[in-house]
């Protein structure tokens, strides 16, 4: 993928993604993976769940719903790096593009 240009739903869910989020929507994490394929020192992707669970602090965190028996497990989590952030904002600025 790197000789493409990430699309406007990729900059959006790198956007949400700043400040670290738990995975739970395939559409969501597939556009994560497209973006970490592009370049993997965007963003950090943490797949392991025993560390995942330390970062949210509880297992039921993993969930979507908050219960283990019934809920979705996440796909994993996902932050943007520094060099994420500086990215995003520079391809923002070239774009014309602003995300609230």
């Amino acid at each position: 993928m790197k000789e493409k240009q990430l699309s406007e739903e990729h900059l959006k869910i790198m956007f949400l993604i700043q400040n670290g989020a738990t995975i739970f929507d395939l559409k969501k994490a597939k556009l994560l993976r497209e973006v970490q394929q592009y370049n993997n020192t965007l963003i950090t992707i943490i797949d392991n769940m025993k560390e995942l669970e330390i970062i949210v602090g509880n297992e039921k965190d993993l969930y979507d719903n908050k219960d283990p028996k019934t809920g979705h497990l996440a796909y994993f989590g996902a932050i943007l790096t520094d060099k994420g952030k500086k990215w995003l904002n520079n391809e923002c600025r070239q774009r014309g593009k602003i995300f609230l």
